[in-house]
């Protein structure tokens, strides 16, 4: 894959707006959440624009690393509940999408989100590029890909989960994957908020900005007015969260005991799951949750 051809940083390459805001942060912490592959201490470059409030990194995650398993091989990086839980339709939507179809998981990871949704009863295949991954994922999967080009069927839906904010040029990935489409398919990218509850109130120690990898945050307005330029739209999207990453609804930063204290509170407890559940979907509702989900549907 080939850089985002306008990477100048001199403006924004979602809206190409110039009125941007230079970030160059430190971030300290003494120990490292479930789900971050980041050093105690980590730094982020880049920009932020004030017009649409997308992030941009100016230093771009060598690709290469990705194939040799940076991530398989981040011990942190696993989710601290096996499968997936969301307060948002991510999961309806891509399994209503498919009753009759298939779908693929695009960056499945250990394939906590795809084993997930298999075991609802969809039809499914699996993609990453990680070989330790993908090892791993043929012990479930029938067909494990490890490369966009590999792709050749459409299909239903394919979905992303923290892939987005990985690529080096959106457009180009997100064109191809629109191509694998079928007819009507939806094509479901779930990645990190810029206007989320952390990103706003906390944004220079907010853990994302610090995460291996991440090029691009953008927000709805930029990565639509990017898309736009490229012939394709955003249909619907929505602010949502992660439950299994331990987070805390309304904290605008990461307390790894406070969030193990509460992941063990609220598994004992219906109740308290309940008031858990309630707060991340209003969290959602208040456009604050941790990511975003943008659906981009085949007409």
């Amino acid at each position: 894959m080939s850089s985002y051809t306008d990477n100048s940083l001199e403006k924004c390459p979602f809206c190409l707006s110039i009125n941007i805001q230079e970030l160059n942060l430190v971030s300290n912490i003494e120990k490292i959440p479930a789900g971050l592959s980041r050093s105690n201490q980590a730094s982020f470059n880049g920009i932020l624009c004030k017009d649409c409030k997308s992030v941009t990194s100016s230093n771009f995650f060598d690709e290469e690393l990705y194939v040799e398993g940076f991530y398989s091989k981040s011990k942190n990086y696993d989710r601290i509940i096996p499968g997936y839980d969301y307060t948002g339709p991510l999961v309806k939507e891509i399994t209503e999408k498919c009753k009759n179809g298939k779908a693929l998981d695009f960056g499945a990871g250990q394939g906590a989100a795809a084993a997930h949704i298999k075991n609802l009863g969809i039809n499914i295949d699996v993609l990453d590029p990680d070989e330790g991954y993908q090892e791993h994922l043929k012990n479930s999967f029938d067909t494990v890909l490890s490369d966009i080009n590999e792709i050749k069927e459409n299909y239903n839906c394919i979905y992303a989960i923290g892939v987005l904010e990985h690529l080096s040029d959106i457009p180009s990935i997100v064109s191809s994957l629109y191509e694998k489409l079928q007819k009507d398919g939806i094509l479901v990218f779930q990645y990190p908020n810029p206007s989320g509850f952390s990103a706003r109130f906390n944004l220079t120690k907010w853990d994302m900005l610090f995460e291996n990898g991440h090029n691009y945050i953008p927000s709805v307005k930029g990565l639509n007015t990017m898309l736009k330029r490229h012939n394709l739209e955003i249909e619907q999207h929505y602010s949502s969260s992660i439950l299994s990453r331990g987070r805390v609804p309304f904290l605008a930063s990461r307390i790894d005991k406070l969030e193990k204290f509460v992941q063990k509170a609220v598994s004992k407890s219906s109740f308290l799951r309940l008031i858990y559940n309630f707060m991340w979907h209003l969290q959602g509702l208040l456009g604050l949750g941790e990511t975003l989900v943008v659906i981009i549907k085949k007409n």
